[in-house]
């Protein structure tokens, strides 16, 4: 199917297979008519099995992380609204207008006024 094409393109574009190297000891020259050495080996038949699972495996942690991720934006988000739902829409000590207002009116009527005055 297309779908299914596309999927394995995409799962191939980004987890290649692994470069066909043999291992160390599994190398042997074999010497040309001009003394060329070329180089043979094969890939292990268990690392060619475990491709697929260990492709998985990554795009597994990948989705893990990103649905971390996705959980810890929420509860920033989720914590960050918390005063809004809970006391509706006030804005009580953070807010830089009440607190130069605060400033003027401790100016213009003192001390004693401004701890009995009532916004």
């Amino acid at each position: 199917s297309r779908l299914g094409s596309k999927v394995l393109v995409f799962f191939l574009f980004f987890f290649p297979p692994p470069e066909v190297v043999p291992p160390i000891g599994a190398l042997t020259t074999a010497r040309g008519a001009r003394g060329r050495g070329e180089c043979r080996g094969s890939m292990s038949g268990l690392s060619v099995a475990l491709f697929l699972p260990r492709q998985l495996f990554k795009l597994g942690l990948i989705a893990v992380q990103l649905v971390a991720l996705a959980w810890f934006l929420y509860a920033a988000y989720d914590i960050r609204l918390y005063p809004i739902k809970e006391f509706g829409y006030i804005i009580h000590e953070f807010d830089p207008w009440f607190n130069y207002r605060a400033t003027e009116y401790l100016a213009e009527h003192g001390l004693s006024k401004f701890f009995k005055w009532y916004d």
